[in-house]
C-alpha cells in the first residue's frame, strides 16, 4: 500500500483564482471594522473566506442561468 502524505500534497497545491490573496484583504477589512482589536484572526479568516466562497457560488448560478 503506498503511503501518501496529504499535508505536503495540500501544500503543493495552487492557490485557484487568487483565493488566498482576496481571503486575506477581506480578513483584513473585518478587522478595521472591528476597530482592529486583535484576538479575532481566525474568526476574520473563516468569515472572509465564507463570503468570498459564496460569492463565487452565486456568480457560478447566474452563469450557468445565463
Amino acid at each position: 500500500m503506498k503511503h501518501v502524505d496529504h499535508a505536503r500534497t495540500f501544500e503543493s497545491q495552487p492557490v485557484v483564482d487568487g483565493l488566498e490573496e482576496q481571503v486575506r484583504e477581506r480578513a483584513y477589512q473585518l478587522y478595521q471594522e472591528r476597530g482592529e482589536v486583535p484576538g479575532f484572526e481566525v474568526e476574520d479568516w473563516l468569515h472572509a473566506e465564507a463570503e468570498i466562497l459564496d460569492g463565487r457560488k452565486d456568480s457560478r448560478k447566474t452563469e450557468k442561468a445565463a
